[in-house]
C-alpha cells in the first residue's frame, strides 16, 4: 500500500476534525474499516458509515486537494502544518496497522522540525506554533475588532483554509508580565479543551513575531445577549403583547442554551466566574456561545459532577502564579454571587455560576442588571447582603413563574439555589413548554387549563365523551374569565379616552367591541357544546354510535367557533394554537369516514397555523405535535394515492421527530412519534416496491414499538402498533415473493396476537389488528397455493370481528378490510371448487366495494373493485359462462386502469396493470 495513500487519508481525516465535520471516534472507525479495504479513500468510508453526507465528502476531497497543492503535493508536510493531534495519533497507532503506525510515527518526528510554507510571507503575517518548534505563515491580520482588559481581538485571514477567524492576542503592556501571560495562555487552553457547540472553537495557539502569545478561534457574526436585551427594551418597537411575549421566549431559549453549555463546563471541572449578558454571543443562525473564559477556574469537579464521564480539564499552561489570591474579588460586581463578592474562593462552585445565570435572567426580565446605577461599593454591600429588588417591581409584565425561577437561582444561600445549571435549564424548559415549574405554586385556574391541554386525547375519545360537556365548560370558563377581564380593561380605557382625543377614544371603542365579540363567541361555544351533549346523552342511548356522533358534532362546533375567534384575533397566539389543534382533530375525524378533501384542508390549516411559530421559538412539545400533524397529512395523502406529496409530509415528520430523538434519546414519546412516521414510510416504500428499504424500516418499527410496549410507561396503543408493524412485514415478504418467509412471519404474528388477546380480550384496537392479520395470513396461504382448509375459517373469523367493530366505530378502513376478506373468501372457495358459495361471498364484497367507490372515488377503492370484478370473472369462467367472464374481465381492467390514473406513482398498481394487459388468457391474469 502506498504511503502516499495512508498519509493522504490521515490528512483528510484531520481536516474533517478541524472543520468540525467528524469526531475522533468517527475517524477511528473509518480507519479501522480502511485497514481492511485499503483501495478506498477515507471520505468514501466516512460516507458509507453515515458520519458525513455527500456534500461534506465532496468538500473534504476538494479541500484536501487544495491543501496538498499548497504544500508541494506532499501529504506528510501537509499533515505537519495542521494542529497537533497527539492523543489521536496514539489511538491510530493502537489500530495495529503497519502503514498507519509508520505514517503517524514519521508525522510525530516531522512535527519537531521546521517546515517551510509553500507561500511566501507577507506583511502583517502572524507566525503560528502548531507543535514543538514548527512554524508556518498562516494568519494575516485584516482589521481590529475589539479590546478588553488583557487582550485584544482582530479579524484575520486563515490563509490555509481561506476563512476569516478571530485572532486574540495579549496587549503589549502585558507581554512581559508572567502572570498576565500565564492567565492569557490558560484562557486559550481552557477554551480550546472545552469542546461544545456553545463554546467558541479554538483553531490554533501561537506567538507573534514579537513574541506575544495569541490564539485563533471562530469569528462569530452576531450580537451579544446584552445588545439583544437592549434591543428588546428599546422604545423603537411598537410590539403587540404577543410579539413581545414571543421575543421574551426567544431570549429565554437562548439562556437555556447557556445553561447547558455551563453544565458541560462544570462536568469538565471548569467554573466560568464571569457570566453576564456581555459574555454571551448570539450568532445569526441560532448559535448561542459563552465567551471570555479569562477568569475561569479549573481542575476540580464538584461532588455532583464527580461521576461524570467527561475528563477534568487541568490546564498545562497554568501555574501557581496564575491562581487568584484568597480574599480577592474577581468578576463583574453586578452579576457575581455573594460568596464571590466576599472573596470566599474556596466556597465557589457550580452554584456560583448558577447565581450568575440567575442574574443574567434578571437582566432579561427587567432590562437592567440586578444592581444598577450604584457605585461599586454599594453594589458589593447589596450583593453580600442579598438585597435584590424583585423583577416584577421593576417590570409588572414579568411572568410570575419566571420571576420565581430567577429568585431561586439568585438565592443568597447556595443550598437554596438550583443544584446545577442543568436543573435551571430544565426549569426554564418547563416554562417554555407551558408546564408547571417547581419554583412557583400555580393557582387552580392555571392547573385546570393545563390539565385540559394535557388530556385532550381523553377528552376527545369515545370513552370520554360523556364528560366532554363538563370539560368544555371548564375550558371556556377560563376563556370567559379572561375575556371578562379584557372587557373591563377595555371599558376603563374607553372612559379614560372620553377625556382624550377622538382617535384614542375610537381605538379604545374598537378594542372594547372586539372583547365583547370574543366573549360572545366563547359563551356561545360553551353553551352550545353543553346543549348538544345534553340533548343526545340524556336520552339514555349512550351507544358507541351515539357517542361517536356527539364527538363529531362537538368537534365541528368547536372548529367553527374557534375559526370565528381566530379570524377576529389573528395575532393572538393562544387562539391560533387552539384553532390548530381543533383543525387537526376535526381533520382526523373526517378521514375516518373518507371525507378526504375536508380532512386535508383542515390538516393543512393546522400545519399552516403551527408553522406561524418560528422553529427556534417552538417548544419540544410543539415540535412533537407538528411532526404528528405532518404524519397525519401523509396518511391522508397515501389513502388518496398521492404518493409524491405524501413522501414530502413523511420526510418532514421524520426530520422533526429525529431531531427530537437526538435531543432526548430516552424519551418514549418522541421515539413513538418517529416510529409512527416510519410506519407511513413503510407503506410508501411498499407501494413503490422498494422492498429492502420497507423491510428495514418495518423491522425497526417492530423493535421500537416492542420496546415501548415493554417500557416502564407504555401507551395502550404501543402493543397494537407492534402488531401492525409485524403485519406490514408479512405484506412486504408476500409482495416481494418471499413466500416461505412470509408464511413463517404470518404464523409467528398470529400466534403472538392470539396470546396477547387472552390478556386483553375486549381491546377493540387489538381486535382490529387481529382481523387485519387474519386477512393477511389468508392472502399468504392463497399465494402459497397449499392447502386452503384453514383459509376460509380465518376469513370468517376476520369478517365476524369486523362486523362487531362496525357497531362500535365508523371507519371506511373497516369496510374496505371487510370487502377484501369477502373477496379472498370467494377465491378460496372457488379454488376448492365451491362456485356457489364463492359467488355469494363475492357479491357481499361487491356490495361493500360499490358503496366505497360511490362515496369516495379514489385509487384504493377502484383497485378493490378491480379485485372483486376479477374474482367474479373467474367464478363465471368456472361455471362455464365464458362470455360473461370476458365481459367482467373488461370491467376489472377498466377499474385497474382508473386506479393507475388516480395514483400514477403507485408502482404496485402499474406493474399489475402491465401483467394484466399481457396475460395470454384474460381470466388467468393476476
Amino acid at each position: 500500500m502506498s504511503k502516499f495513500s495512508t498519509d493522504r487519508n490521515l490528512l483528510v481525516g484531520t481536516l474533517g476534525l478541524q472543520m468540525g465535520l467528524i469526531t475522533d471516534s468517527q475517524l477511528i472507525r473509518a480507519m479501522q474499516a480502511w485497514i481492511l479495504r485499503k483501495n478506498e479513500d477515507i471520505e468514501s468510508l466516512l460516507l458509507e458509515q453515515e458520519a458525513i453526507q455527500v456534500e461534506a465528502k465532496d468538500f473534504l476531497k476538494a479541500l484536501a486537494e487544495r491543501y496538498l497543492s499548497l504544500h508541494q503535493n506532499d501529504p506528510t508536510i501537509s499533515l505537519a502544518t495542521l494542529s497537533s493531534q497527539g492523543k489521536l495519533h496514539e489511538k491510530l497507532k493502537d489500530l495495529g496497522d503497519d502503514d498507519v503506525s509508520i505514517s503517524v510515527t514519521q508525522l510525530q518526528s516531522r512535527s519537531k522540525i521546521e517546515v517551510k510554507a509553500a507561500e511566501p510571507s507577507i506583511e502583517n503575517t502572524i507566525t503560528t506554533v502548531s507543535s514543538g518548534a514548527f512554524r508556518t505563515d498562516r494568519f494575516r491580520v485584516l482589521r481590529p475588532h475589539a479590546r478588553g482588559g488583557l487582550g485584544q481581538v482582530s479579524i484575520a485571514e486563515d490563509r490555509e483554509l481561506h476563512r476569516e477567524v478571530a485572532l486574540k492576542e495579549i496587549q503589549s503592556p502585558y507581554v512581559a508580565d508572567q502572570q498576565s501571560r500565564s492567565r492569557f495562555l490558560m484562557e486559550a487552553e481552557i477554551t480550546g479543551r472545552l469542546e461544545h457547540p456553545g463554546i467558541v472553537p479554538v483553531y490554533s495557539l501561537g506567538t507573534t513575531e514579537s513574541g506575544a502569545p495569541f490564539y485563533t478561534m471562530r469569528f462569530i457574526k452576531g450580537d451579544s445577549l446584552k445588545e439583544a436585551i437592549e434591543e428588546f427594551y428599546s422604545e423603537n418597537h411598537a410590539w403587540t403583547n404577543d410579539q413581545r411575549r414571543m421575543a421574551l421566549r426567544r431570549l429565554v431559549k437562548r439562556l437555556v442554551d447557556v445553561c447547558n453549555t455551563i453544565e458541560y463546563a462544570h462536568s469538565r471541572g471548569v467554573l466560568h466566574r464571569d457570566l453576564k449578558p456581555g459574555n454571551i454571543m448570539l450568532g445569526k443562525y441560532g448559535e448561542t456561545l459563552v465567551v471570555d473564559w479569562g477568569l475561569a477556574k479549573s481542575g476540580h469537579k464538584s461532588p455532583s459532577h464527580a461521576t461524570s464521564d467527561e475528563a477534568t480539564v487541568v490546564p498545562l499552561s497554568g501555574d501557581s502564579s496564575t491562581q487568584t489570591v484568597v480574599g480577592s474579588v474577581v468578576g463583574t460586581p453586578a452579576f457575581m454571587s455573594p460568596e464571590q463578592a466576599e472573596g470566599r474562593l474556596s466556597d465557589l462552585g457550580p452554584a456560583s455560576d448558577v447565581y450568575c445565570l440567575g442574574a443574567t435572567l434578571y437582566c432579561v426580565l427587567t432590562g437592567q442588571a440586578p444592581f444598577s446605577k450604584l457605585s461599586p461599593r454599594e453594589i458589593a454591600i447589596r450583593v453580600r447582603n442579598g438585597t435584590v429588588t424583585s423583577p416584577r417591581k421593576l417590570n409588572p409584565n414579568v411572568p410570575p413563574a419566571l420571576e420565581a425561577i430567577c429568585k431561586k437561582a439568585m438565592a443568597f444561600e447556595q443550598t437554596d439555589r438550583y443544584p446545577s445549571a442543568a436543573a435551571l435549564a430544565n426549569e426554564l424548559e418547563f416554562w417554555l413548554a407551558d408546564e408547571p415549574v417547581d419554583a412557583y405554586p400555580e393557582p387552580i385556574s392555571k392547573r385546570v387549563g393545563r390539565w385540559i391541554r394535557k388530556h385532550r386525547a381523553f377528552v376527545t375519545s369515545s370513552a370520554g365523551i360523556a364528560i366532554t360537556s363538563i370539560i368544555a365548560l371548564a375550558a371556556f370558563a377560563i376563556i370567559i374569565q379572561r375575556q371578562n377581564r379584557e372587557l373591563k380593561t377595555a371599558y376603563d380605557r374607553v372612559s379614560l379616552a372620553e377625556e382624550s382625543t377622538r382617535v384614542e377614544r375610537d381605538a379604545a371603542i374598537l378594542e372594547r367591541d372586539r372583547a365583547i365579540r370574543n366573549l360572545d363567541v366563547a359563551r356561545a361555544l360553551a353553551v352550545s357544546m353543553l346543549d348538544k351533549a345534553e340533548s343526545q346523552l340524556s336520552k339514555g342511548d349512550a351507544t358507541p354510535t351515539t357517542l361517536i356522533g356527539v364527538r363529531s358534532d362537538l368537534t365541528e362546533l368547536a372548529f367553527e367557533k374557534f375559526r370565528q375567534l381566530y379570524e377576529s384575533n389573528t395575532g393572538n397566539r393562544d387562539f391560533g394554537r387552539e384553532y390548530a389543534k381543533i383543525a387537526r382533530v376535526s381533520g382526523n375525524l373526517k378521514r375516518t369516514v373518507r371525507q378526504l378533501d375536508t380532512a386535508n384542508e383542515r390538516i393543512r390549516l393546522s400545519l399552516q397555523l403551527q408553522n406561524l411559530v418560528p422553529s427556534e421559538e417552538r417548544s419540544d412539545a410543539e415540535s412533537d405535535y407538528l411532526a404528528e400533524t405532518y404524519r397525519e397529512l401523509a396518511t391522508n395523502l397515501l389513502t388518496e394515492g398521492k404518493l409524491s406529496e405524501a413522501e414530502e409530509a413523511i420526510l418532514r415528520s421524520m426530520e422533526i421527530a429525529e431531531d427530537l430523538c437526538r435531543k432526548h434519546p430516552n424519551s418514549w414519546n418522541y421515539i413513538r412519534t418517529q416510529a409512527l412516521a416510519r410506519m407511513e414510510l413503510v407503506s410508501l416504500e411498499t407501494r413503490r416496491r422498494r422492498f429492502d428499504s420497507a423491510k428495514e424500516h418495518s423491522e425497526a418499527n417492530i423493535n421500537a414499538f416492542s420496546r415501548l410496549a415493554n417500557s416502564e410507561s407504555p401507551h395502550p396503543i404501543d402493543l397494537v402498533l407492534a402488531m401492525y408493524s409485524r403485519e406490514d412485514l408479512m405484506q412486504i415478504l408476500l409482495k416481494s415473493n418471499r413466500i416461505p418467509a412470509a408464511t413463517e412471519a404470518a404464523q409467528g404474528t398470529l400466534s403472538t396476537i392470539r396470546e396477547k388477546m387472552t390478556q386483553k380480550p375486549d381491546d377493540i384496537h387489538l381486535l382490529q389488528a387481529l382481523s387485519q392479520i387474519l386477512i393477511s395470513c389468508a392472502e399468504i396461504e392463497l399465494a402459497a397455493s397449499e392447502s386452503l382448509d384453514q383459509t376460509v375459517p380465518k376469513l370468517d373469523e376476520a369478517i365476524e370481528i369486523i362486523g362487531n367493530l362496525k357497531k362500535a366505530m365508523r371507519s371506511a378502513s373497516l369496510i374496505q378490510n371487510e370487502a377484501v376478506a369477502y373477496c379472498f373468501k370467494a377465491e378460496a372457495l372457488r379454488r376448492n371448487g365451491n362456485a356457489k358459495d364463492a359467488a355469494t361471498a363475492v357479491q357481499a364484497a361487491r356490495k361493500l366495494a360499490e358503496n366505497l367507490v360511490r362515496n369516495v372515488d379514489i385509487a384504493v377503492h377502484n383497485f378493490l373493485m378491480h379485485q372483486v370484478e376479477l374474482e367474479e370473472s373467474r367464478i363465471l369462467d368456472l361455471e362455464g359462462k365464458s362470455e360473461d367472464a370476458r365481459e367482467k374481465w373488461k370491467q376489472a381492467l377498466a377499474s385497474l386502469t382508473k386506479a393507475v390514473e388516480q395514483s400514477p406513482d403507485d408502482v404496485e398498481y402499474r406493474e399489475r396493470l402491465n401483467r394484466f394487459q399481457n396475460a395470454s388468457e384474460p381470466t388467468k391474469a393476476p
